[in-house]
């Protein structure tokens, strides 16, 4: 299961993803900011979802967006650089 932002995200769809967790699904996210900036002010990101599932299926999700270590040695081994 991928989780990104969703400013259509309701608790139906929190339900959903937890039960598809319990089931086994593994938890994949594109970034895990809580806060994300709008004008002048912030708002929920991506993060906030991704820790409401987390917590609710006590799974340990997989962030692969950015500040994500996974997906620059995947970039890295892409273009031919090995990464420490």
């Amino acid at each position: 299961m991928l989780v990104g932002l969703d400013r259509e995200f309701s608790y139906n769809k929190m339900a959903i993803a937890v039960r598809n967790m319990l089931a086994g699904a593994s938890l994949t996210a594109t970034n895990a900011d809580l806060l994300r900036p709008i004008a002048g002010t912030f708002e929920p990101g991506a993060g906030a979802i991704l820790q409401s599932i987390a917590a609710s299926a006590g799974a340990a999700p997989l962030v692969l967006g950015k500040s994500s270590l996974k997906i620059a040695h995947v970039a890295l081994a892409r273009v031919g650089v090995r990464g420490g």
